[in-house]
């Protein structure tokens, strides 16, 4: 604001010397050649232009002043909105990965990995576990192996067994031929028939007591067998649920970082638009040198012919004013009346 002040201050000095100027000028006021202004003719006329002018001027500083100002703010305006969007942009990404309080709808990507490495442990302890239980079943074959191994064996023993008695049958029969009614020999036959009846009924109760130990291994194996089934069915549908939550988590991740990636896609035309729009702004610094060095020119042109009016009593161009029409700019040539279609040449002039 005390700029503004100053300037305008200043603008009104250079507009009441103008006018005192001229004032004085119009008067009979008689210069150090001694001639007055009433008896130079024109020189009132030639004069004008360059009065005029000094407003013009004024004009033209104001003018480049609020233009200062509009490219400033604008360069402000578009830095602050960089530094917005690029604040945001960190925000959604710090957001994205780090490990906070959000809800099951969505979680981290820390949270998402680990809750895998969960999932993916409680399965092979799954798998441990059913192995574990499959090599106890093996083992309990293994023992029925065994067993049965032991009852062949048994079975061989009666059939040893029952080739004796077929042996002592016929040996009965031989004594039984030679004796004739003398059956004396019938009773050793009698007691080795008793005797190997007595061994296969032992024999037969240890088939007995193995095909019992069979039974039981093989019940205890099947029962491990349908709890690991259930089990392993249980924990099976436990990680398939939380396999496909885990799943479901990564996409709707993906749909996320799809979405933010989009989202940054767009600030970043954003941004590269409001970096070129502060570049623009800041290149109002070759409109200003411009306008002020035309200043300058016209204020150097103001005080050469004042000095040739101060000491000769006349301007030494043929058309007073004249040397003001090299304006380029479009703002320039409308504030000094001349024809903007008569240059082209934009915001700047080129070299």
């Amino acid at each position: 604001m005390a700029r503004k002040h100053g300037r305008s201050a200043t603008s009104a000095r250079i507009r009441t010397g103008g006018e005192r100027m001229r004032n004085d000028l119009c008067a009979d006021t008689v210069h150090e050649n001694g001639l007055s202004v009433a008896t130079v003719p024109g020189l009132e006329s030639q004069m004008k232009p360059y009065l005029e002018r000094l407003g013009t001027l004024s004009m033209q500083l104001r003018q480049t002043s609020s233009q200062i100002e509009h490219s400033v703010l604008e360069v402000c305006n578009s830095f602050q909105g960089i530094a917005t969007r690029a604040k945001t942009t960190v925000s959604r990404a710090v957001s994205f990965l780090a490990d906070d309080d959000r809800g099951q709808e969505n979680v981290s990507f820390e949270t998402l990995i680990q809750n895998c490495s969960d999932t993916m442990v409680r399965i092979l302890n799954v798998t441990l576990e059913a192995g574990e239980v499959s090599q106890r079943a093996v083992e309990r074959v293994q023992q029925m192996d065994e067993s049965a191994a032991a009852i062949r064996t048994s079975i061989q023993q009666l059939e040893e067994i029952s080739k004796e008695n077929r042996m002592l049958v016929i040996n009965a029969r031989i004594e039984a031929a030679h004796a004739g009614e003398q059956g004396a020999g019938f009773a050793v036959v009698a007691v080795e028939v008793a005797s190997q009846t007595e061994k296969m009924q032992k024999v037969t109760a240890l088939v007995d007591d193995l095909a019992a130990e069979l039974r039981s291994l093989a019940a205890s194996t099947l029962a491990d067998l349908q709890r690991m089934h259930q089990r392993s069915h249980e924990r099976v549908e436990e990680c398939r649920r939380e396999v496909h939550a885990s799943l479901e988590d990564l996409r709707r991740a993906h749909d996320g970082m799809k979405s933010m990636l989009v989202d940054m896609t767009d600030d970043g035309a954003l941004l590269a638009s409001e970096i070129g729009s502060a570049i623009r702004g800041m290149q109002f610094q070759d409109r200003v040198s411009q306008r002020i060095g035309h200043v300058i020119e016209d204020l150097e042109i103001l005080d050469r012919r004042f000095d040739e009016i101060a000491r000769f009593g006349f301007v030494s161009v043929a058309h007073p004013g004249g040397e003001f029409s090299a304006y380029t700019m479009h703002e320039e040539r409308e504030l000094s009346g001349l024809s903007v279609e008569a240059v082209s040449g934009g915001d700047v002039e080129l070299f």
